[in-house]
């Protein structure tokens, strides 16, 4: 978003980096990040640095609070063993296929099937193709998404990911 910026709204270390870098400190409209957001996701730390920083908070909606252990390992576990069972032994496949697109519910690529050649055209034209398999008389293409959707809060796990020891 572009939003008028005095310099007194400019902070000390990028007002101390433009005079090292001889840039010139032209007010007027810039292209800023974020200056506002409503009921976003912060953890702890990151929101102290955002204060420390200027941030003006106006309310808190909910609060999660962290417990430093394995939550889900039971999930891994269970997952980890239908694949293996599924390498193993043949009645147990689709179970172990089941858990693979569970996993999957994420991956940015699409797959697709087809005998259409003029679909196999488009394919190879198109930018998001990853990759084009020939299987006997017919097609794999496998393109990536031109959007994806998480619908889960990873913000969630990259926190617990970054404060992990």
């Amino acid at each position: 978003m572009n939003r008028e910026v005095s310099e007194a709204a400019v902070s000390k270390d990028m007002l101390d980096y433009l005079t090292r870098t001889g840039r010139k400190r032209t007010t007027g409209k810039k292209l800023l990040g974020v200056l506002e957001a409503d009921e976003i996701l912060l953890y702890t730390p990151l929101l102290q640095w955002y204060i420390e920083h200027g941030l003006e908070l106006q309310a808190v909606y909910t609060t999660i609070e962290y417990q430093p252990e394995k939550i889900l390992a039971w999930f891994v576990n269970k997952v980890t063993e239908a694949r293996r069972m599924g390498d193993v032994d043949t009645e147990k496949v689709i179970l172990a296929e089941v858990f693979k697109l569970i996993e999957a519910l994420e991956r940015p690529t699409n797959v697709s099937y087809t005998k259409d050649e003029k679909t196999v055209g488009h394919a190879l034209r198109s930018a998001w193709l990853e990759d084009l398999t020939e299987i006997g008389d017919a097609y794999e293409i496998t393109s990536r998404k031109r959007r994806v959707t998480i619908h889960r809060p990873f913000e969630v796990g990259i926190t617990v990911y970054q404060l992990a020891n």
